[in-house]
């Protein structure tokens, strides 16, 4: 019986030192999870319009992790018509609100670079390729909902919703019924971003200001510096009416560039060319709809809208400038529909260079 219990006794030490010195980890101790979230994701954010209406739209992250951090870009398709989504993010529009990444696990946590006050997000990843979460102090909430673009995937085409109506206030006296009010929507449309760089970030010196579709490479740990402008913006005193340059409008509650602009751009460029001494100052301006800010950078949007077309078509950058008035100072002051159509426009006056 002594015998017995001495194997057993001497069985289980040998087991035992088996375990805490040669043996492996359990594989349910060993295993360990993928965390990069590196890479392209896209879904949708939702929130509030303008005059509280329900707004959907699309949001692309571009992200690049190293280690527990990361940097990278989010874009708000059509945020600039979204009261929830917040006012730096708005404005930054297509270009993107550069922002820096903290990653624990499942959860990311998204900061603007110049700090979480501007803009924060909370996202938690659901299995390798999905994320959910929402914009942090949005009010209303905005909530966002993303998936990775695994490469060899096609960016898929998504149509815009439609621009909000016009308030109550500036309607006739027959109201037309809400789908009524609304523009009709824009076309399908692709927002393409180029892929983030392999390279690991660096501290450098402040340059000139990066291309608004390049994302910058700052670490969180950076304190980014504002660079100052490279010349000195013409006064707006100087600058005279262009009588010999057609006006360009637009539809309500848009920058995009209408059919009719075509033949009123080339015209506008062909003046420009055979006087090649003027420079040149781009006016946007709105109708009475909407807050001061909401259009300020509306007509921001449809003078850039402008002068990259014209650029597009030979005219030198260095000549343009643009300016918003947003709805301070409309051509026509009645409350009608034919007198806000006059008021969307963009317009333009000159200096001798």
């Amino acid at each position: 019986m002594r015998s017995l219990l001495m194997v057993a006794s001497l069985a289980l030490l040998t087991a035992c030192s088996t375990t805490h010195s040669g043996g492996s980890m359990p594989s349910a101790l060993a295993k360990t999870t993928d965390s990069d979230v590196t890479g392209r994701w896209t879904g949708t954010w939702i929130g509030t319009g303008l005059f509280e209406s329900p707004r959907e739209d699309e949001v692309i992250l571009e992200i690049k992790q190293v280690g527990n951090s990361g940097y990278g870009r989010v874009v708000f398709d059509g945020s600039v018509a979204a009261e929830s989504v917040p006012w730096n993010v708005r404005r930054e529009g297509l270009a993107g609100a550069r922002v820096s990444a903290r990653i624990r696990g499942s959860r990311i946590q998204l900061k603007h670079e110049l700090g979480g006050n501007l803009f924060a997000a909370d996202l938690k990843r659901v299995g390798d390729d999905r994320m959910i979460g929402d914009v942090r102090g949005a009010s209303p909430g905005v909530q966002l909902v993303l998936t990775r673009v695994r490469r060899g995937e096609a960016p898929q085409a998504r149509v815009m919703p439609a621009p909000p109506a016009q308030p109550p206030a500036q309607q006739s006296s027959q109201q037309p019924s809400p789908q009524a009010a609304q523009a009709e929507p824009e076309p399908a449309k692709v927002v393409t971003l180029p892929p983030i760089e392999e390279t690991k970030p660096a501290v450098t010196e402040p340059a000139t200001e990066p291309d608004p579709v390049q994302i910058a490479k700052v670490l969180p740990s950076e304190e980014p510096q504002l660079e100052q402008p490279s010349a000195e913006r013409p006064k707006i005193e100087e600058f005279v009416p262009a009588i010999d340059m057609r006006n360009v409008y637009f539809d309500f509650d848009s920058a995009k560039l209408r059919a009719d602009a075509a033949d009123v751009l080339a015209t506008n460029v062909d003046w420009l060319k055979q006087h090649d001494d003027l420079q040149l100052m781009i006016e946007g301006h709105c109708d009475e709809a909407g807050t001061p800010e909401y259009n300020q950078v509306l007509g921001d949007r449809r003078a850039e809208s402008v002068r990259a077309t014209l650029a597009a078509s030979g005219i030198e950058p260095e000549r343009m400038a643009t300016i918003s008035y947003g709805k301070e100072r409309p051509v026509c002051t009645d409350s009608t529909e034919e007198c806000r159509k006059l008021n969307r426009h963009v317009e333009f006056r000159i200096k001798s260079r």
